[in-house]
């Protein structure tokens, strides 16, 4: 796009931009849609017709209405007759007022603040209803969005059907011809401006070529919900699983029963084709609103500890207290807990098969790094921690609250392809240094939280990204190695690229060693908020959405080598890993790369081989449980070519090449020789190399 500078009559420099009159056409557009949507919405309440299934819709929002009318009164009742509302009134006058000088002053920054103030108000004020009328207060609550999801399907069943209705077929047409023309607007601004949306991003792109018939499990991904239209298209030919969107709550099985919302249109999509269109679900974060006794952790007077480790003046917990869960806390918390994210799984279960459930963790138990200081507080805690390992005493606890939970959610949703918690490994950071157990978990309790190992892959978040002194493999390779040890050597794992500007070729490689480690699947993550729908210049897509391109055409390519990846082991190779010297490195190393082996003392003072960490060459190898041939992975983790020769223990001397995108190659034991073939002949789209 080229914009062109200029000055106007303010003599403030201007830019040209070919697409400002269509967008400002296409602004103009929505405008008059939201017009004519309030016009219909005016109306729906009210109006005759003959459909059944909008007089059906209408009964239902009169009556949510007229509930919601008696609630008001009551709960207004009730404030009235507070002390505490009317100071919350006056509060709000004030800031009002406060607010009509500032910005007759012209003074932002303080209208800002004003603006937080008032939001913070009425945050006191919903609190306050919810303590002097809970059970109305949440029902008032509940038909506010009752009476929101039946308003949408009245305007949707208005759209569909009454355009001839001579009260709304006006209104109906002007919405209509309102949204087609901000359609249109949008796609002509994008065009002016030499741009494309993400949906024809993807649709412009080399689709990978899935192995007919292979079991891998489809690839999810966790972060702001996507558009329907872009989910689908991920699910059509690039392996994902169509995400459900967001935490699966109540108003989640509300959503569903709007027809024009994303939420059942995934479900319609789903049930249209369950083999081809599979559903993942994110379980929600809920936290019970009444605790059994055991739940928090005390002082040695019974009072409620805060997280900075001070008394509460008190016993009774309320949510405003920041209160930290007892690591004894007892099963029946975990049992609600459980409840509170299966049951609107198993409501979901009722309408659609589900394929992946995944549990973002980060709740619960913390581990000591955040509250060892308040547990120590704690007689209770002390008196069971004494003499005892933390590491194992918290890793235990966590393991039977999150067993009990997972438990709940399996039995949910039992026909289920993979539950999958975050995360359930065996640590990338196990004995980096001293206090690495101040923020973890042990796996060998941990597992029976997942239906498999669940690591972070993110590329530049608490390590060095491909190379340095905590470079992402050789930490990966920390944790898998104690994975296997426990006699788990298959995972489903999460991945990021934190920068933005990561070199996606890079990207790849480490991918393919990933896969060639045990990974049958994974999930893309985009955790800086995105905006699915913006446009930009064909060659420069935003990172979440290279990210999942890459992430799916890795997982096509290795979908043609599933029996090496499932039938396989990870080559131990002659060396131990550089933190956990107990366990194998699980690399060889290239010849004439010597100088990068030292020696290091294990805990009984054996001498042993370990790598340097960083290797500009990464070469990982698995043989085939039954077939005398292993797949190496060969990786340019600098993003230089070098030809590389790798002594593959059974196999012998073979000559690789290594690429930033990675090799992978096929070795077979012969009669009378070693063969090796490359496999990911196509660098861009690997799955293609298979015929």
């Amino acid at each position: 796009m080229v914009l062109v500078a200029c000055w106007g009559p303010s003599g403030i420099a201007a830019e040209t931009d070919p697409g400002a009159g269509h967008e400002a056409k296409a602004k103009a557009a929505q405008k008059r849609a939201g017009g004519a949507l309030r016009e219909i919405e005016k109306r729906i309440a009210d109006v005759e017709t003959d459909s059944v299934e909008f007089a059906a819709l209408q009964k239902k929002y009169r009556d949510f209405s007229a509930e919601k009318k008696s609630l008001e009164a009551k709960i207004a009742a009730a404030l009235k007759a507070s002390a505490e509302y009317a100071g919350l009134v006056e509060e709000k006058k004030k800031l009002d007022a406060d607010r009509r000088v500032a910005s007759k002053a012209g003074d932002r920054k303080k209208v800002d603040a004003l603006n937080k103030a008032r939001y913070q108000n009425h945050v006191k004020v919903q609190k306050l209803k919810g303590k002097l009328l809970p059970a109305e207060h949440g029902r008032n609550e509940e038909l506010g969005r009752k009476l929101a999801t039946t308003r949408k399907r009245l305007v949707a069943v208005a759209v569909r059907d009454l355009a001839a209705h001579p009260e709304l077929g006006t209104h109906v047409k002007a919405l209509k011809d309102a949204r087609t023309k901000e359609t249109r607007e949008r796609a002509a601004m994008l065009a002016a401006r030499g741009q494309v949306t993400p949906l024809q991003y993807l649709a412009s792109q080399k689709a990978p070529r899935f192995k007919r018939g292979h079991t891998l499990p489809p690839l999810t991904r966790y972060g702001w919900s996507q558009p329907f239209a872009l989910r689908k298209a991920f699910a059509d030919g690039w392996g994902y699983a169509v995400e459900l969107g967001g935490y699966v709550t109540g108003r989640t099985l509300e959503k569903m029963d709007d027809p024009d919302s994303d939420e059942a249109k995934t479900i319609a999509l789903v049930n249209s084709d369950p083999k081809k269109y599979k559903l993942s679900v994110i379980c929600a974060r809920h936290f019970p609103k009444e605790v059994p006794p055991g739940t928090w952790t005390r002082d040695a007077e019974g009072k409620l500890l805060k997280a900075d480790a001070k008394s509460y003046d008190g016993t009774q917990w309320h949510p405003g207290m920041k209160t930290v869960i007892s690591p004894l806390a007892p099963d029946e918390l975990w049992a609600e807990f459980g409840r509170g994210r299966a049951e609107p799984l198993a409501a979901v279960r009722a309408r659609a098969p589900i394929s992946i459930v995944l549990n973002g963790g980060e709740y619960g138990l913390g581990v000591k790094g955040f509250a060892g200081k308040v547990w120590k507080l704690d007689p209770r805690v002390a008196e069971q921690i004494t003499g005892r390992d933390w590491f194992e005493f918290l890793s235990k606890h966590k393991a039977r609250a999150e067993k009990i939970i997972a438990d709940a959610v399996r039995a949910a949703v039992p026909d289920r392809e993979l539950y999958i918690y975050y995360t359930t490994s065996g640590c990338g950071h196990r004995n980096r240094y001293g206090g690495w157990s101040n923020w973890a978990f042990d796996y060998k309790h941990m597992h029976v939280a997942s239906d498999l190992p669940s690591d972070e892959h993110y590329a530049n978040h608490f390590n060095s990204g491909w190379l340095g002194k905590m470079d992402i493999l050789s930490m990966a390779l920390n944790s898998t190695g104690v994975q296997i040890a426990q006699g788990h050597p298959l995972a489903y794992s999460w991945f990021w690229c934190k920068r933005r500007d990561e070199n996606m070729r890079v990207y790849m490689g480490f991918l393919k060693c990933i896969y060639v480690m045990g990974t049958i699947g994974g999930n893309a993550g985009a955790y800086h908020y995105p905006d699915f729908t913006a446009g930009f210049e064909p060659e420069d897509p935003p990172y979440w959405l290279e990210q999942m391109v890459v992430l799916a055409r890795v997982h096509a390519f290795f979908s043609h080598l599933e029996d090496h990846i499932r039938n396989g082991e990870l080559e131990p190779g002659p060396y131990r890993h550089y933190w956990t010297v107990d366990n194998p490195a699980y690399e060889l190393l290239p010849a004439g790369m010597n100088d990068v082996v030292q020696d290091k003392s294990t805990r009984g003072g054996e001498k042993v081989k370990v790598l340097e960490m960083g290797r500009p060459v990464r070469v990982l190898a698995r043989r085939h449980a039954r077939k005398k041939e292993a797949l190496v992975a060969v990786w340019a983790a600098d993003g230089e070519k070098r030809d590389v020769t790798v002594d593959v223990p059974g196999f012998g001397e073979v000559n690789l090449v290594a690429r930033d995108v990675g090799s992978v190659y096929r070795v077979r034991k012969g009669w009378r020789r070693t063969s090796v073939e490359l496999l990911d002949t196509n660098e861009e789209c690997p799955s293609w190399s298979f015929r």
